[in-house]
């Protein structure tokens, strides 16, 4: 099995060509207008120097060009990997890629802000261009269950600078019941058939497996994920992990006749699609309307 790791990632490749390019800069500058006009009696200190500095330079330009002719040259089967570390950085437009031409999304996890503030768009965006139909299922922790949510909240969830912050069980509660609400509404096109499973289980991952791979993260943006391609025994593997946990769910049924949701409709759609216990005050359900009004993404 190959594995590729962060040093192939695409910001890490951007950041050691433009630090090698700067030394570069930097000694050839040093060597030609510097050098030339040091007070140094010694001509054999003077020719040290340049050698070195010469030295540096022929360093760096040769790093420089075996990187470029490694990239160009390498056989493309050796750069894909079944499996790859990929870099925080690069997360955000590695799903955006994944989502384009993929006929579904299945994700398991917590509360899939990301997916529904930004995948469901780019998705139905695109069905509806092709006029093809697309299928979404998301496996979300179930907001009646105070145990799981509670616990959830306990291992910590990391700071975003956008959208809601996430510190109290009523936090998650209203991100969860906000994403419900939303896929209802996002499941009014004709081009998306939106499944959402309620678990009563916490993991510490989430994983999205879209038509061209797997990717698994942590709730937390700093840290690395992994990616798995079609085909490889990962992608397989959690794609049965996935039928697994969605067999040990609750399903919810959602309609296709909701286009918007008002603050006082919130409660009875809640009670018709069976989550009840869900505490929360008119500044809470008021909270709700505004993020299916402006969804902001976490990233």
């Amino acid at each position: 099995m190959l594995i590729s790791n962060n040093s192939e990632s695409s910001s890490f490749k951007k950041l050691f060509f433009f630090t090698l390019i700067l030394i570069s800069i930097f000694l050839i500058l040093i060597n030609y207008f510097v050098i030339p006009h040091l007070e140094i009696k010694s001509e054999k200190t003077i020719e040290i120097l340049t050698s070195i500095i010469n030295n540096l330079i022929s360093l760096s330009i040769t790093s420089i060009g075996a990187s470029i002719a490694y990239l160009i040259f390498i056989p493309r089967k050796l750069k894909e990997s079944e499996l790859r570390v990929l870099n925080p950085n690069d997360l955000k437009n590695k799903f955006k890629s994944l989502i384009n031409n993929t006929f579904y999304l299945n994700y398991a996890g917590h509360t899939a802000r990301w997916n529904r503030s930004k995948s469901l768009d780019s998705l139905i965006q695109e069905a509806e261009n092709e006029k093809i139909s697309k299928e979404v299922q998301f496996l979300i922790l179930d907001p009646s269950n105070d145990k799981v949510c509670e616990y959830y909240c306990s291992f910590g969830h990391s700071n975003r600078n956008k959208g809601n912050s996430i510190n109290t069980l009523k936090d998650i509660k209203i991100e969860l019941i906000s994403t419900i609400l939303i896929c209802l509404i996002k499941n009014s096109s004709p081009f998306v058939n939106i499944k959402i499973y309620l678990s009563n289980s916490v993991s510490l991952f989430r994983f999205d497996i879209i038509e061209h791979g797997c990717i698994l993260t942590k709730p937390y943006s700093d840290e690395p994920a992994l990616y798995f391609s079609y085909g490889s025994f990962f992608y397989k593997s959690y794609s049965d992990e996935f039928r697994i946990m969605k067999d040990q769910s609750k399903e919810l049924k959602l309609s296709k006749n909701y286009k918007k949701i008002g603050l006082s409709d919130i409660k009875t759609i809640l009670n018709s699609l069976g989550i009840e216990n869900f505490d929360l005050d008119e500044s809470d359900l008021k909270k709700i309307t505004s993020t299916i009004k402006k969804d902001i993404s976490p990233y």
